[in-house]
């Protein structure tokens, strides 16, 4: 009862995160990466530096997971098998390119700024040339809530 897949809440969620992990294989084994990033449905974007290592391992390997999460809030309880955390979130996977197209960058960079409530207005398009900008299409998007809505009443599992 705390799995969604309701393309409005899950943007919803992805629009008041700040940072998302990204999954990806290194030398065969799991690797996590918190970045920064905007969202323009159906992509993620990051930035980082043309000398990243991790653009060659995405250029290695392409298939990523992400994660991320809001509304962290730790609920205690007299017993201890009663605590638990209170939390929103949303896991996804999809295949990281690196844009090279400069207006496909320019909209990778103008979502990640518009995530943090800025704008990339007056950065001209020669500056995008120092950045590279990964995408990333996101696919099997689920989300997870360990909060109640508000038109449940306690108790009520927001089932009929």
């Amino acid at each position: 009862d705390r799995v969604f897949t309701d393309r409005k809440r899950i943007a919803d969620i992805i629009s008041r995160a700040t940072v998302c992990r990204i999954g990806l294989i290194v030398d065969g084994a799991p690797h996590i990466i918190p970045m920064n990033f905007g969202f323009c449905d159906p992509y993620l974007y990051f930035h980082t530096s043309p000398k990243s290592a991790k653009l060659d391992q995405l250029r290695n390997s392409p298939a990523v997971c992400v994660e991320l999460d809001i509304e962290h809030e730790l609920q205690t309880s007299a017993l201890p098998c009663g605590w638990t955390m209170r939390y929103e979130s949303v896991i996804g996977r999809g295949t990281a390119e690196i844009v090279s197209d400069a207006a496909e960058k320019r909209r990778g960079f103008d979502g990640i700024m518009a995530q943090y409530g800025g704008t990339a207005e007056g950065i001209p398009y020669k500056a995008l040339d120092g950045v590279a900008i990964i995408r990333i299409r996101l696919t099997g998007l689920t989300g997870r809530t360990n909060i109640r809505q508000p038109e449940q009443t306690p108790g009520d599992t927001g089932h009929q």
